[in-house]
């Protein structure tokens, strides 16, 4: 085994960051992949509409769960300080523990509005479960974050395997039960939770001492540090989700289930594998461009273009393979009930290659704490994702003009991004210059 590894490095690149990158996007790679080959299987367990409810839980949970810490968790690979770090770290999981609370309360009182915004009577009943997603996935993020502070890539690697690995087998269990969208929603449940016990049992033993330092004074003491991240970067990330999820959403109110269950379907075999990806390629280079940007800041901007570079010459040809043929493929793989699945995927081509470029560089931003930039990306973006959808429902109520008007309002985002990132390195190098 130990000679298999050893042989097995030897295909890792040389580079310390194309290793860490090849970590995370190796367990996350495999996780999805497991994935994507339970699909087939599901779908023929699950029917559209149970997926339209899944998809309609997760986009709730996704616009709650983004501020589930306030956004303090992206500090905690900035401070030079161990103490200070670990404060940060106290602060967030307190936040977290809040926000469930707050969110258990939301629903005890306006559970009836939601279901009639969203359409999606089915989810009712299974409404409850939220706030427990929020807890689990808002924890983990947390520890995440303080894993990728001690370059614990490989520990989050495996997490990533076994919140496919419960994902997976939890929602196979329970589809061949026969518990309908239920078995969906229990199996995203414990892929959240997944792994949070892990990486906070690495927290423990790697940093016990630091921690046993944290107090309340500091704690608030780093909570006014980095206000900016809660003042601005909460109401970014709040519209950055809303961007995302009001797809689903939408087409679950305009609509029906069933098309919101479509695009989750297509999301999952394309868009998520590659946004994973992309989110293990964010984390590491949040962690080297923070040490960069304060070391070497001359070298920022051409690390960014390494990185952009890599990312357009993996992405193109994978993207294109899942994505051009599936109005052919879906129906043959997934079954004929999803055969608009397929339609789908194939207009929202550009948007998913764009978004695997440019998603991972938006954490430029978070690093060079340009929290302005992010919050006049992600004004624009609302506004033009909403704008597509509700002017594209207004002039064609086929719901295939919705997704190909939202995929090219996304795609016009994505290239903004990618020139917000540029600009900032080049204001913060130029600054940097002037300092020394």
């Amino acid at each position: 085994m130990i000679r298999f590894a050893t042989r097995l490095q030897r295909f890792l690149p040389k580079s310390k960051l194309g290793r860490n990158v090849a970590v995370l996007a190796g367990g996350t790679a495999i996780g999805q992949g497991l994935v994507v080959l339970a699909s087939p299987l599901l779908t023929r367990l699950y029917t559209p509409e149970d997926f339209g409810v899944l998809a309609v839980y997760i986009s709730i949970l996704g616009i709650v769960v983004v501020v589930a810490s306030l956004r303090y968790e992206m500090s905690i690979p900035l401070p030079e300080s161990e103490e200070t770090a670990a404060n940060v770290l106290i602060l967030c999981l307190t936040i977290v523990l809040g926000v469930s609370l707050l969110t258990f309360l939301g629903i005890w009182f306006f559970i009836d509005q939601i279901i009639d915004w969203t359409n999606v009577k089915a989810l009712r009943q299974y409404l409850w479960l939220l706030p427990i997603s929020i807890l689990g996935t808002g924890n983990y993020q947390i520890f995440s974050y303080w894993a990728i502070r001690q370059r614990a890539f490989s520990r989050i690697a495996r997490t990533k395997l076994s919140q496919s690995l419960a994902l997976v087998v939890t929602q196979v269990s329970f589809g061949i039960l026969g518990f309908g969208a239920i078995g969906l929603l229990l199996g995203q449940l414990l892929s959240h939770v997944t792994g949070t016990t892990t990486l906070a049992k690495l927290a423990w033993q790697n940093s016990r001492r630091t921690l046993n330092t944290v107090s309340l004074t500091s704690v608030l003491q780093v909570a006014r540090r980095y206000k900016r991240f809660p003042l601005l970067s909460s109401g970014s990330a709040i519209l950055d989700s809303l961007g995302s999820q009001i797809p689903i959403l939408l087409l679950s109110a305009f609509y029906e289930p069933q098309v919101a269950g479509f695009l989750a379907l297509g999301q999952r075999v394309v868009g998520l594998p590659s946004s994973l990806v992309g989110s293990a390629v964010a984390q590491v280079y949040l962690g080297e461009s923070a040490r960069i940007a304060y070391d070497n800041p001359e070298k920022l901007l051409p690390f960014f273009l390494r990185t952009v570079k890599s990312q357009l010459l993996i992405g193109f040809p994978v993207i294109i393979l899942l994505s051009l043929p599936a109005p052919w493929t879906f129906p043959i793989v997934f079954g004929k009930n999803w055969a608009d699945a397929g339609l789908y995927v194939q207009v929202l081509f550009p948007m998913f290659f764009l978004g695997f470029i440019s998603s991972p560089m938006g954490a430029t931003l978070d690093v060079l704490e340009r929290q302005d930039l992010h919050l006049i990306r992600e004004v624009t973006k609302i506004f033009m994702v909403t704008g597509a959808i509700v002017l594209s429902n207004h002039i064609n109520k086929n719901p295939l003009t919705t997704i190909t008007f939202f995929g090219i309002a996304i795609s016009i985002v994505y290239i903004l991004n990618l020139f917000l990132a540029w600009y900032a390195i080049k204001k913060w190098s130029l600054y940097r210059a002037k300092k020394s």
